[in-house]
């Protein structure tokens, strides 16, 4: 699990870096095209709503400890966080999903592929699996 936070940190930054330097510095019309298409324009809505998704865990998890004496809210704040990360989690597999289907780069080669498309959204997409599952599954628990 750790393994692919941290690939997906990494080929998140790769290609954050590379977009700036490929729209900005480096003008190709390619990168720039397949990321600022039609539907690909958005790409940066699954990604928010994933961040927002690890940081409500990581607060969830430092502040487990000053939720303990209270018996009746530890057994709804969970099964609440799970409802709605399960519900994020679906929402972000699907337009990963929809918008990995729709970005067309024109003179593909590996390294734009790798970068632009295989790396980050591939990751983000078996993490949001994961969360999905782990939600379902504590939900199961809990209830």
């Amino acid at each position: 699990m750790i393994d692919f936070k941290i690939s997906t940190l990494i080929f998140a930054t790769w290609q954050f870096i590379y977009f700036l330097i490929k729209s900005n510095c480096k003008r190709d019309n390619d990168i720039y095209d397949a990321m600022m298409g039609k539907i690909a324009k958005y790409h940066f809505i699954p990604l928010l709503f994933a961040i927002c998704l690890f940081g409500i865990g990581i607060y969830f998890n430092a502040n487990m400890s000053k939720l303990e004496h209270v018996k009746n809210e530890l057994l709804t704040i969970p099964n609440i966080i799970n409802i709605y990360g399960a519900i994020l989690s679906l929402f972000i597999i699907i337009s990963l999903f929809f918008i990995y289907t729709k970005i067309e780069i024109k003179n593909e080669t590996f390294l734009k592929s790798l970068i632009i498309k295989k790396g980050t959204f591939s990751c983000l997409i078996i993490l949001s699996i994961y969360g999905l599952i782990n939600d379902i599954k504590i939900f199961e628990l809990h209830s």
